[in-house]
């Protein structure tokens, strides 16, 4: 999808330079909290997390915001934080970030700790 994306997201980033051309990819906290028992997962998403910050890295100065959304637990409806509503609010402002400030990534979390 990125070879797909990015070149077009490059094109747009020279046409409309006061656009937020975005690629944002969400994860799960397990690259940084792996489970033993979803060891194969739990590489995957560090991977993933390992391509997304070296694709900002490469397409950052292409005017491409390039990041991660990783939501630390179960989406629930019932859940303060981890519902869907939340989760997209803090979605939108991170891809509403000006261009100087732009950041990697954000965590969504619960307001329980993640137990590691």
């Amino acid at each position: 999808m990125a070879q797909w994306a990015i070149p077009i997201l490059q094109s747009l980033a020279v046409r409309a330079p006061s656009s937020s051309p975005s690629l944002l990819v969400t994860n799960s906290l397990l690259y940084k909290y792996p489970i033993p028992d979803f060891f194969t997962l739990s590489l995957t998403k560090a991977a993933q997390r390992i391509l997304v910050e070296t694709l900002a890295k490469t397409y950052k100065a292409d005017g491409v915001h390039i990041g991660l959304i990783s939501v630390g637990g179960y989406v629930n409806e019932e859940d303060p934080d981890l519902n869907s509503k939340n989760i997209a609010d803090k979605t939108w402002e991170f891809f509403a970030q000006k261009k100087e400030d732009w950041t990697l990534d954000i965590e969504i979390l619960p307001a329980q700790p993640v137990v590691t």
